[in-house]
């Protein structure tokens, strides 16, 4: 038997006798689809909730995260036609921390159809919604050209909405990861795919995964070791020197007609984060091992040992390992979440499935050992928990049976409306109520209490302002309790500012 892999056409002996071929791997097998029907049907019925519940979760004009309102913030600016990277010498502290994709569409869109915050909160999601499909039908078309079998394609697919929570932690926010994925994976499959004008069209998809979020570098840096294994210099340097083309220009157009204080906002105030790579490795390891990979991780480790074996698929397996290196130094950053393993465990499933068929196609007994695997992390799941177990969870980290409680709600819209008459003199910490009034002062409090403790940020600037009474009302929620809210407490009540508990958890400074 014969089979096409990725950049290398091999011929596969067979390791295993015809009656051991004939029983498990033949395309008929009972036994074989026995079992994939044991994982499909499952399968099939948690991707539909899950699929539903990100979609009704979506359409919710409330924030999943905070993050999704400082994005917003920037989707205003671009609708507005200010700039959106500004200088940030002084007040304001609104950074906007992502590349300029994350913001352009959604704010276009805003600005020709007149949106108010919490219609753009919405439109925002739409295009990881799209993505979301689109990477699906990306992922299944790759695997039924790799193995000639739809039901691959069809278990692909699955297996990824089964592992939503560390292969799709944001479709459903307006964040910039679910399109960057798709991007920076394409761009990779066109390179193992080599249509023709290739490495354009590759650099093109690398460049506009980064355009999203500087984290999509495993594809184009795998790539390029791939290029260089194979001796093939001339295609190396093409696509290097097309990407550096496009990624320059992207970078020149966005400091020339978005905003000269780009790089203060997406790599100087980035960069200053504190990195750690050994001590977040093992806490998000663990976590994801335990709570959310389960069966997958074990299942990853035979399907890559024995591909190595075989010494097939190893354009795969090296854009998996490459992956790996990078994700456990990007996710050293603080801030970072779990949200920077979904390309890791995207290409785990994708490894899964792509060494499984090849394992049936060989005919090898040793396909029990991944889809046992499979198959066990399926059903004990549901035998423990019962068969409604894998649900949305709104939060990365936890993934717990029946964490998904209907859609967000928050009374941060009600209380906004009491602020809007001090709107440009008011001080508020909580973020959602903050851009939800209009022109904020600060948000997004846990970056910047970052760089206040690094440095980047003189926190004198904001201690002064209220030193000098300039806002009529001072806001911060009660459960900020860190050193920089406390310290801006005291400053205001040393100000002449006077302390009023209000309801939903802030506390009020009055002048």
């Amino acid at each position: 038997m014969a089979i096409s892999t990725t950049g290398n056409a091999v011929a596969l002996p067979t390791d295993s006798t015809p009656d051991q071929a004939e029983s498990f791997a033949a395309p008929r097998g009972a036994i074989r689809y026995a079992c994939l029907l044991l994982l499909i049907l499952p399968w099939s019925v948690d991707g539909g909730r899950i699929l539903y519940q990100g979609i009704e979760t979506a359409l919710t004009p409330v924030p999943t995260c905070l993050t999704e309102l400082h994005i917003v913030h920037g989707m205003q600016q671009v609708a507005a036609g200010d700039p959106l990277y500004p200088s940030t010498a002084g007040l304001p502290y609104t950074f906007h921390l992502y590349n300029p994709l994350t913001y352009l569409p959604a704010g276009w869109a805003a600005d020709w159809l007149e949106l108010d915050l919490d219609q753009l909160l919405v439109a925002g999601r739409i295009l990881p919604l799209i993505s979301t499909f689109a990477l699906l039908l990306v992922l299944g078309y790759f695997v039924k050209r790799q193995t000639n079998d739809y039901w691959a394609a069809l278990v692909c697919i699955l297996m990824v909405l089964f592992y939503h929570s560390s292969t799709l932690t944001d479709f459903f926010r307006n964040r910039p990861e679910t399109p960057g994925l798709l991007l920076t994976i394409s761009g990779w499959m066109v390179v193992q795919l080599r249509p023709k004008w290739w490495v354009w069209l590759s650099a093109l998809l690398f460049v506009a995964a980064i355009a999203f979020k500087p984290v999509f570098l495993a594809a184009p840096v795998a790539c390029g070791l791939q290029l260089l294994w194979q001796r093939d210099r001339k295609s190396f340097a093409q696509l290097t020197l097309t990407s550096l083309l496009l990624g320059s220009s992207m970078i020149l157009a966005t400091y020339l007609w978005l905003g000269h204080g780009y790089f203060q906002h997406t790599v100087a105030a980035m960069s200053a984060c504190p990195m750690n790579p050994w001590l977040a490795s093992l806490a998000f390891y663990p976590i994801l091992t335990h709570g959310h990979w389960g069966m997958l991780l074990p299942a990853t480790m035979v399907s890559v040992a024995w591909l190595a074996a075989k010494g097939s698929q190893t354009n795969l397996v090296l854009y998996l390992l490459t992956c790996f290196a990078l994700t456990s130094l990007a996710h050293g950053k603080q801030g970072a979440d779990l949200n920077y393993h979904a390309e890791l465990s995207l290409l785990m499933v994708l490894t899964v499935v792509t060494g499984l068929w090849q394992m049936f196609q060989r005919g090898t007994v040793l396909a029990w050992a991944p889809l046992l695997l499979m198959l066990l992390g399926t059903w004990m799941p549901i035998y423990e928990f019962g068969a409604g177990w894998n649900e949305l969870s709104h939060r990365r980290i936890d993934r717990v049976p029946f964490a998904y409680q209907g859609p967000p709600s928050s009374p941060a819209a009600e209380q906004a409306q009491g602020y809007q008459r001090f709107r440009g003199q008011a001080l508020i910490l909580d973020d959602a109520v903050a851009v939800r009034v209009g022109d904020p002062v600060v948000y997004d409090w846990y970056a910047l209490r970052i760089l206040f403790n690094v440095g980047h940020l003189d926190f004198d600037d904001l201690s002064i302002a209220v030193q000098q009474r300039r806002y009529a009302v001072i806001v911060i929620p009660s459960y900020a309790t860190d050193k920089w809210s406390t310290a801006l407490q005291a400053v205001a009540l040393d100000s002449g500012y006077r302390r009023a508990v209000a309801e939903n958890g802030l506390i009020e400074f009055w002048r």
